[in-house]
């Protein structure tokens, strides 16, 4: 029997503690994130967050959910 292999995305996890501040989202992880997108052009750039606080704050302030690093890899 031949298994169906998921599908690889190429790219790069930007992974972070996470901020549910959004200035300085824009300051440093939107920053960092920009230099990876720079630095490998070819790559989709994804973002996990670590904290599940954090990603609890946000969802509740924002409506959105950021994926945590298992979310992010499926």
């Amino acid at each position: 029997m031949v298994k169906k292999m998921k599908e690889q995305r190429k790219g790069l996890l930007a992974v972070s503690l996470g901020t549910s501040c959004k200035d300085a989202e824009k300051k440093s992880i939107n920053s960092i994130e920009h230099c990876f997108q720079e630095a490998f052009p070819e790559r989709k750039i994804y973002r996990a967050f670590s904290s599940e606080r954090i990603r609890s704050i946000i969802k509740e302030r924002q409506g959105f959910d950021y994926p945590n690093i298992g979310m992010a890899m499926e």
